[in-house]
């Protein structure tokens, strides 16, 4: 599925139904550790205008941001990479995918994060020419990334093999999560016509499923709230030894779902990710 600038379909509601078509990934190297996830994808690194990166050891908030590179998976681009300044390394901070939100304006959107409970960590701020940018965490401290699309609206490309297919949000308290996410967004959520892990929540941008929210357990130990973007693939078994051999680390599965079959990854830097092959019911339905 391709979206374009011209084509805003996130326009129309007083509360935005915003679109999750945003997604980077915060390593030491910028590209090098990234190579175990993106091979595994078919997907290649580029140059093209400089996308954000949030640098804190930057006293003005102008200056906060390092340029990141896009990736594409076939004619598209997918998300990009950026470098992890060296405040974020020496703190100890884990490569890690970013989720972003794309939304039609970013300050009445801040406002709602804080009137529900949220936190704005770091402000609106403009990014060159290509958008404006903004970050917060929810009740849990889930962080979340907000992107008011000027010249680039993120993603060209989902719901295709290689390229992001579903985010989810791995939470202790589902009901106050999805409370929170409605408020802000005007997102709702039901309960999924499949078989899914006690709890579980469908998220909804309008009529169209965008992600889910995970119960998490004391299984899960001392691990934060948090989102995980989830990569679509064609060939679960090919693409799972693609990662191994990349120097990346399957953390668990693959294992069969109602929805097809799902991996829990790591790339060669350690940043987790999911892949999932759909079941030809689920790629007829979106």
């Amino acid at each position: 599925m391709r979206y374009k600038p011209s084509v805003s379909p996130w326009e129309p509601a007083p509360i935005t139904p915003p679109r999750v078509l945003k997604h980077d990934a915060a390593t030491p190297e910028g590209r090098r550790e990234l190579r175990a996830a993106l091979a595994a994808h078919n997907a290649t690194v580029g140059k093209s205008r400089p996308s954000p990166h949030f640098d804190p050891t930057k006293p003005d908030p102008a200056a906060r941001y390092k340029p990141s590179q896009p990736y594409y998976a076939k004619d598209g681009t997918v998300g990009g990479v950026g470098q992890m300044n060296a405040e974020m390394l020496e703190g100890g901070a884990p490569q890690s995918w970013n989720v972003y939100v794309t939304v039609n304006e970013l300050e009445p959107v801040l406002a709602r994060v804080e009137e529900h409970g949220g936190k704005v960590i770091f402000p609106a701020m403009d990014v060159l020419d290509v958008g404006r940018l903004a970050y917060f965490t929810d009740p849990e401290g889930a962080i979340l990334a907000l992107w008011q699309p000027k010249k680039n609206i993120g993603a060209g490309v989902v719901d295709e093999p290689g390229t992001v297919c579903w985010v989810e949000l791995a939470s202790r308290d589902i009901k106050a999560a999805c409370d929170f996410y409605a408020n802000v967004f005007g997102w709702t959520n039901s309960e999924p016509p499949h078989e899914v892990p006690s709890g579980y929540r469908m998220l909804k941008n309008g009529e169209k499923d965008i992600g889910g929210t995970l119960q998490m357990t004391e299984e899960w130990g001392e691990m934060p709230a948090h989102w995980s973007v989830y990569f679509e693939v064609e060939d679960m078994p090919m693409v799972a030894s693609r990662v191994t051999e990349l120097g990346g680390e399957l953390k668990f599965g693959p294992f069969d779902s109602p929805v097809g079959q799902i991996a829990v990854c790591a790339d060669d830097g350690g940043a987790h990710f999911y892949m999932m092959e759909l079941t030809d019911a689920m790629k007829a339905n979106r």
